[in-house]
């Protein structure tokens, strides 16, 4: 409860931060509470093309974007949009700006654009935060 606490309140601030600095309020936003624990691989989404990453957006603004994820990805990097990832829950390894570093619940990664990452292990979940919202053609794989 206090991951999903936490979880919940980075992508407020964050929102409320990308907003309030454009002087910009959405419409589009809705309260609800989403039980990120809760939430099964299978219910993120079918795994993409030859991997088991799995993810699905939870809130979509102009400037920001919170979705979860699951899975491991290849080493990559995002040339427009900086990442902000907060682990819910397992643990595992990702490879981060050249160095490959342990996760755990509880953890917070802040990934600057252009810099390289990748998750390594498959059973790490994790709320991603992308401000601002990553374009279809920003992800550059290594």
């Amino acid at each position: 409860m206090y991951i999903m606490a936490i979880s919940c309140f980075v992508a407020l601030q964050l929102w409320q931060f990308t907003n309030d600095a454009k002087g910009e309020s959405s419409s589009e936003l809705h309260a609800q509470v989403i039980n990120l624990i809760g939430l099964k691989p299978e219910d993120i989404s079918a795994p993409k093309k030859d991997t088991d990453f799995r993810t699905k957006n939870l809130v979509v603004l102009p400037n920001t974007t919170v979705a979860i994820q699951i899975g491991a990805t290849p080493k990559h990097y995002h040339a427009k949009t900086n990442e902000i990832q907060f682990v819910i829950e397992g643990t595992g390894t990702e490879y981060l700006d050249g160095k490959v570093v342990q996760l755990k619940a509880g953890d917070l990664l802040i990934i600057p654009k252009g810099v390289s990452h990748g998750e390594l292990t498959s059973g790490v979940k994790v709320l991603a935060i992308k401000t601002p919202p990553q374009s279809p053609d920003d992800t550059h794989v290594l």
